[in-house]
């Protein structure tokens, strides 16, 4: 799709010009922001995203204290997708030093991470494996589908 607050403005223009069929979207589509600039034009879109869930697991329950002190403000999947990605990174430089294929290798083949999103590793293909949600989105709000 597109960046975070052009989401909605495509929903926005979909709507507008008859766009009727099934819109699917990432993780970004969800948004808060989208949902300000199109609640009724997101109805029924779907798709998949990074959840963050603060009782997933003793990490995840960290840093949803540690941002809401800081930040006055409940922890959201975009801050924990940030986090998640700053601490592997830093796990990695430390573990392997600050040469990018030093970093990349250990990342390809460390096994059992476990951060604020919960478990996660890598595959063959070089792209993160971890557990997602499916959403919809019913009166301008995100439902969780099972």
């Amino acid at each position: 799709m597109s960046n975070v607050t052009e989401t909605g403005h495509v929903a926005n223009q979909l709507r507008e010009v008859g766009v009727k069929s099934q819109v699917y979207g990432p993780t970004f589509a969800t948004s808060p922001n989208n949902l300000k600039i199109a609640p009724e034009a997101m109805n029924g879109w779907k798709g998949v995203r990074v959840m963050f869930d603060p009782a997933r697991n003793d990490k995840a329950k960290a840093f949803a204290e540690a941002y809401q002190k800081e930040y006055n403000a409940p922890a959201n999947s975009f801050a924990a997708f940030n986090y998640e990605t700053t601490q592997l990174l830093a796990q990695a430089i430390k573990a392997a030093g600050d040469s990018p294929e030093a970093v990349r290798n250990y990342l390809l083949s460390a096994k059992n991470l476990s951060g604020v999103l919960g478990d996660l590793e890598f595959d063959a293909d070089r792209s993160v494996k971890f557990e997602l949600s499916r959403w919809t989105v019913v009166d301008g709000k995100i439902v969780g589908l099972k």
